[in-house]
Formats: C-alpha cells, structure tokens, sequence
C-alpha cells in the first residue's frame, strides 16, 4: 500500500455490539446492512475466514443529470477477524471505481450510551 488514509464514521442503532456481530461477521452479507450494495456473495473461502473474497456491487446514478445507470463494484478480501473486540479488517483487491488504487480498512463495533442513557452500539 502507498498511503495510508484514515477515516472516522460512527454510525450508531440501537442494538448492541452482541445483537449486530453475527451480521457483520458474516462476511458476505454487505447487502444486508448497506443500503447502497444490491448484490454481495463470496467468490472464494468460507465467509468469515481470513483470506474469503467477496464481490459488491450497487447501481448509481450518472453524476451528470442523464438517465445512465452505472453499476460499481470491488473484490474485497477479508484480512483478519476479531470476535472479542467485534471487529474485521479488509482490503480491497479489485475494483472498477476510479481513485482507488489500493484500500484497506477494519470496521469495529462499540458500546455507546446516548443522550437519555439508553445503550446501543455505533460502527466505526
């Protein structure tokens, strides 16, 4: 990898780390959770495993006002897997998204307490 780039995103629900883990750690379900993917399904490994690839892709919409539909996709592989800490590390091996060159990043699950205590998870 060239560069590394950092990036924070926390998006926070409701549910525990507990309740959301069995989702995220299944590998190939991308689908399931981000509403931009329309089809996520391994192509190689056991999802979950170190070393599974799995192929997203989600259609857009032409930036420049036109009625063309684009459809974006990656091979993205599964670099490491913490159930402990509720967290997986990734890279993307493949894509036709201009810009990326290379790109690996870990998502983590957290406990947080939102402004009436009531507990919940955020996504970073």
């Amino acid at each position: 990898m060239e560069g590394k780039a950092e990036s924070a995103s926390v998006r926070e629900t409701m549910n525990s780390p507990d309740q959301l883990w069995p989702l995220l750690e299944d590998f190939f379900s991308l689908h399931k959770w981000v509403t931009t993917i329309d089809t996520c399904y391994g192509v190689e490994g056991v999802s979950g495993e170190p070393g599974c690839v799995r192929y997203c892709a989600g259609a857009r919409s032409s930036a420049d006002g036109s009625e063309d539909v684009f459809t974006d996709w990656a091979l993205e592989k599964l670099l490491a897997t913490d159930p402990v800490n509720k967290s997986f590390t990734y890279e993307i091996v493949d894509c036709n998204n201009v810009g990326f060159k290379s790109l690996a990043a870990t998502m983590k699950l957290t406990a947080v307490r939102d402004a009436e205590e009531e507990d919940g998870c955020g996504m970073s």
